[in-house]
């Protein structure tokens, strides 16, 4: 994805769909600089269904202080 306009379609169409909740757990840098941010997300459709209950990270680079790419990596499931 690149833009806002292609950023914006993204997030209008899952919205549509689903009903995410992500909280923040704790905040951290990587050795390349990156933001790396610990999440716990709940997941559910438009009916209120649950279709995820999981950790993850947010990881995000940061050019000229803005965000360049964000990318995800799912945690192995916790207990």
């Amino acid at each position: 994805m690149r833009g806002h306009a292609e950023v914006r379609e993204y997030w209008t169409r899952q919205f549509e769909t689903i009903d995410p909740r992500v909280e923040p757990q704790a905040f951290s840098e990587d050795e390349q600089g990156r933001i790396v941010v610990e999440v716990h997300q709940v997941v559910r459709d438009r009916q209120g269904n649950l279709i995820a209950d999981q950790h993850a990270h947010h990881v995000y680079t940061i050019r000229g202080g803005l965000i360049a790419r964000m990318d995800i990596r799912q945690e192995p499931n916790r207990q």
